[in-house]
């Protein structure tokens, strides 16, 4: 059976030179199988890739301590439209598709005047990739705040976790934390 071009979607035809229809009711449910099988497949594609893109945001409310380079446990799901919200853990967030996601995190600290105080964000299997981000000393009794943002090709099953350093300290106490990102596209 003949196929159209580009989509390959099967068509009777008929026998020629004959008038005669060499098409069966067979022929046809097998091209309205295809029609609707591509169909629902670039339904999907748009709603994964530009309706519901995977995105996720979790915060930490309470005050933790931490070793420098350690990551932060979260306590709140903000937001998950990962079917099911898999994405959101304890201790990060986990990429469920393959693909190019924007991260961003910022912690504050319980204490102001830290030196450098920066936020880090870890992937697992590559180790810390932002040392960076601004950080501003807000007073020292609300305590300085970092935030971190950066676009990353990262396959599934990589957790995103975040951490906060400062020169001078073993440990930094962190007051608040948010960490998020969202796929803005395909690998």
């Amino acid at each position: 059976m003949d196929t159209t071009f580009p989509r390959n979607y099967p068509y009777p035809e008929c026998d020629p030179p004959l008038t005669k229809d060499a098409s069966d009711i067979v022929h046809v449910r097998n091209l309205a199988e295809a029609i609707n099988a591509d169909v629902t497949n670039l339904f999907n594609t748009i709603d994964n890739n530009l309706l519901t893109p995977d995105g996720c945001h979790i915060g930490d409310t309470v005050s933790q301590t931490i070793n420098q380079g350690d990551a932060l446990a979260f306590n709140v799901n903000r937001f998950d439209n990962s079917p099911g919200s898999t994405m959101n853990h304890s201790n990060g967030i986990l990429i469920r598709t393959d693909g190019t996601y924007l991260v961003t995190g910022w912690v504050r600290a319980a204490v102001g005047a830290l030196t450098n105080f920066r936020s880090t964000i870890i992937v697992s299997g590559s180790g810390e990739l932002l040392h960076e981000g601004l950080a501003v000393d807000f007073n020292a009794s609300v305590g300085a705040g970092s935030t971190g943002t950066c676009v990353l090709r990262l396959n599934a099953g990589r957790l995103i976790q975040l951490s906060a350093r400062a020169t001078g300290t073993a440990t930094v106490t962190i007051a608040l934390a948010e960490l998020a990102c969202v796929r803005i596209g395909p690998r």
